[in-house]
């Protein structure tokens, strides 16, 4: 099964997952950086691999405008977040990203793991808070970063990576 890895990546975080994933991956694969200038022929793959770090509440803006044309595939999602995995957030990060997507496609699964939050993110939330105080949930996001930032240091960490080799394992299994 042709399967093409494509990622973007703003602090390395994506790129160490995409990177994990294609080395444990039992199909020919190609890896791809994604960037606003890339624009390749993706008809020869079967299954298509995304990885996105998150931006404004859904994967960034590169990745989106990558896969908006992307129709009739096998999708697997991964994804770096500065904020717990876990948090109720999340959640609504997932669904808003796989929503990107044409229905013609098939979503088999989404991994999203721990990434360190790049200090420009915190910088860029108090300028905004401070240029739209009245604005509450730029203030709650703000908050959520600062608490965040010292758990995030040094993820995607040991653990991250072996979650991701087990998450995309057994889905590659499931594909054999």
């Amino acid at each position: 099964m042709k399967t093409l890895i494509a990622y973007s990546t703003k602090t390395g975080n994506t790129e160490k997952i995409a990177k994990t994933i294609n080395g444990i991956c039992p199909f020919e694969s190609d890896l791809l950086k994604i960037d606003n200038n890339l624009n390749i022929d993706i008809s020869d793959y079967e299954l298509c691999i995304v990885g996105y770090w998150v931006e404004n509440s859904k994967a960034n803006n590169d990745t989106i405008n990558f896969i908006k044309p992307i129709k009739n595939k096998k999708v697997l999602l991964f994804g770096t977040t500065g904020t717990d995995p876990n948090h109720p957030y999340i959640k609504s990060v997932l669904t808003k990203t796989e929503n990107e997507f044409d229905k013609s496609n098939t979503i088999l699964g989404h991994f999203i793991c721990q990434g360190e939050i790049a200090k420009s993110v915190i910088d860029n939330f108090e300028f905004l808070v401070n240029s739209q105080p009245e604005n509450k949930m730029l203030l709650a996001l703000l908050n959520i970063f600062k608490e965040q930032f010292p758990i995030s240091i040094g993820h995607p960490n040991d653990a991250d990576i072996k979650g991701a080799k087990d998450y995309f394992q057994n889905i590659f299994n499931s594909l054999k």
